[in-house]
């Protein structure tokens, strides 16, 4: 059972001031670097996808059993890189969001942040071709694959190996 409406928006308030705050001071890199867009790529695939939906693929029903449900991020809505950044790194209580800084470096942080941004402007085709020029799935500088097709395949849940 969700919780009721005004614990919904107390969270939800704490949540984005948190944020707003933690985040206004980052200063982030050109987000607009197709290498860094592509570096991207891989890590979304393999660590966002399935509960931020990917271009031209139906949702899980994984985000339909989360509270609050995950935003689809193939849709408009982000605005500031440095919060995206914020919440890629540090996670958000109360919600399923991990806290991925625990794992992947600021340069993978920027990384996926950029490709997060052109997300929306991308088709299933772009998409493909994005992670599959990718490096892959990396943590701290170690690539890894997901799946027999860098992840592209529909697998998931690969054990990490490296490449």
């Amino acid at each position: 059972m969700p919780p009721w409406a005004a614990t919904d928006a107390f969270f939800e308030t704490v949540r984005e001031r948190g944020v707003a705050v933690r985040s206004r001071r980052l200063r982030p890199p050109d987000l607009d670097d197709p290498q860094r867009i592509r570096a991207g790529a891989g890590n979304y695939e393999a660590m966002c996808a399935e509960c931020h939906a990917a271009p031209g693929l139906a949702p899980s029903d994984l985000p339909r059993t989360l509270h609050p449900p995950p935003p689809d991020l193939t849709h408009p809505g982000l605005e500031d890189p440095r919060r995206t950044f914020w919440i890629i790194a540090h996670g958000l209580r109360m919600t399923a969001m991990p806290a991925w800084g625990a794992v992947l470096d600021d340069e993978e942080l920027w990384s996926l942040t950029a490709f997060v941004h052109r997300l929306p402007l991308i088709d299933r085709a772009s998409y493909l071709a994005l992670v599959e020029a990718s490096a892959g799935h990396t943590h701290g500088g170690s690539v890894l694959r997901h799946g027999p097709a860098g992840g592209i395949d529909g697998v998931r849940g690969v054990p990490c190996e490296p490449h």
